[in-house]
């Protein structure tokens, strides 16, 4: 599994290992994807090779309707408990990039009070058919998986996929979005897109010749009258129970306390709606999406590299840091600037010069850096590397100096797009989205 072992940075480990390999060999390398590393280990130690690819067959069920919700990285896991929230489902299969993901995404859903599990590689098959069986009953209703683990999942009540991360190419998204709508039910798939993933929505929407539409958020006022129609069918559910002892404890009560009726059940069910409340007070409007915001606009910066351009501009915040991604993985300054701006929403032109060598990378980043987001960056993946950032501190910034705020933390100056690229955890490249 080729690009498996590079992504877990062995490519130096098989490399050594066909070294040393008998010149009378057969030599078979199986991977997903073709990377440049991956391509010049088949030159270097394959004789006359002979590539076979799997043509991918896009295909679109009619019953599966599809919508995307254009939402910064940061905001993924508010906008996850919202359209919870928001969707009525029967079962939702929820898919997220790595294994950590899902078992975060399933314990935080848990805490809201949701009956949700994760699904992946790591755990062992006993347990992975047990969670499946679990939700073929309807014991649990949100499943977190990842591509490889929900493989072959066939549950006829998944009325939902969300892809909460993108995909990596069309065979994964037909294949996710193919766990809903079985057995010619009709099923609902989810886009969660960042800025710079526009580009991929076009090519799904491109390849499967089936419009992919923003989804539609209720109102303030629609959302408290579901929420009310939820709450008195469970009322009326309660009501077809025996209530013999109920009723005369709720008796007993008025009659020794002189409280009215209707305050008494007024408090009952303010008891039962909890933390969540009957309705909601306020709610922030959703982030409206520019289907135009794509790269080409005539507002975009230069792509020519090595050119420093007005997004360089501002560096009187910036720090230097070291990545460990050079020249020798296949990856070019796009990459590194499309990964960073995709994990953390960081607009592009708070980035600042880039230092491209042989096996490692400086980069000028706002000073102050908010260490869960230096750890987040730390595992970010670009041409199949992690990142594994570090701080360069040989290289300080000349400058005033100031707060990883500048630039960062005002929420106003993101998502204004920025340069076309191919990164990203493990980069999402559009070309294979090409039929």
């Amino acid at each position: 599994e080729a690009d498996e072992m590079l992504s877990m940075g062995f490519i130096d480990d098989i490399d050594w290992i066909l070294d040393h390999t008998p010149d009378e060999r057969q030599t078979a390398l199986f991977s997903a994807t073709m990377p440049k590393p991956i391509r010049k280990l088949a030159e270097k130690h394959m004789r006359d090779p002979v590539e076979i690819t799997i043509k991918v067959k896009a295909e679109n069920s009619p019953n599966i309707r599809q919508r995307f919700i254009k939402v910064r990285q940061h905001e993924k896991r508010n906008m996850l408990t919202r359209l919870l929230e928001i969707e009525r489902f029967d079962a939702m299969l929820i898919f997220a990039r790595t294994k950590n993901a899902t078992m975060e995404l399933a314990e935080g859903l848990q805490g809201r009070g949701y009956a949700a599990e994760p699904l992946n590689g790591d755990m062992p098959q006993s347990l992975r058919e047990k969670t499946v069986d679990r939700l073929k009953r309807g014991k649990i209703n949100v499943l977190v998986a990842t591509d490889v683990a929900a493989r072959g999942l066939d549950v006829d009540r998944i009325s939902h996929v969300l892809n909460f991360d993108a995909p990596f190419d069309l065979e994964s998204y037909t294949h996710r979005i193919g766990r809903t709508g079985r057995a010619g039910r009709e099923g609902d798939a989810i886009l969660f897109v960042t800025g710079r993933e526009m580009r991929m929505l076009k090519a799904i929407e491109r390849t499967l010749k089936v419009p992919c539409d923003e989804y539609a958020f209720p109102t303030l006022e629609e959302m408290n009258e579901r929420r009310e129609e939820e709450f008195f069918a469970k009322i009326e559910e309660g009501l077809k129970g025996d209530l013999g002892d109920y009723r005369k404890a709720i008796q007993r009560l008025i009659e020794e306390s002189g409280h009215d009726t209707l305050d008494v059940a007024a408090s009952l069910a303010f008891l039962e709606a909890g933390k969540k409340g009957l309705r909601y007070e306020n709610m922030p409007p959703p982030r409206k999406s520019r289907r135009e915001d794509r790269p080409g606009r005539k507002d975009r910066v230069s792509r020519q590299e090595g050119k420093e351009d007005r997004r360089f501009a501002k560096d009187d915040h910036l720090q230097s840091y070291r990545i460990e991604v050079g020249e020798y993985h296949g990856a070019q300054k796009g990459d590194i600037v499309g990964a960073i701006a995709n994990e953390i929403g960081l607009d592009p032109q708070h980035i600042g010069k880039i230092r491209m060598f042989k096996d490692h990378t400086f980069i000028d980043l706002p000073k102050d850096m908010p260490r869960e987001i230096f750890e987040a960056l730390k595992t970010v993946w670009v041409q199949g590397h992690q990142m594994n950032i570090s701080i360069d501190k040989g290289r300080p910034r000349p400058g005033k100096g100031g707060k990883f705020g500048k630039g960062f933390d005002k929420r106003k100056k993101f998502g204004k797009g920025g340069k076309g690229h191919k990164g990203g955890k493990k980069g999402f490249k559009p070309g294979r989205f090409r039929s």
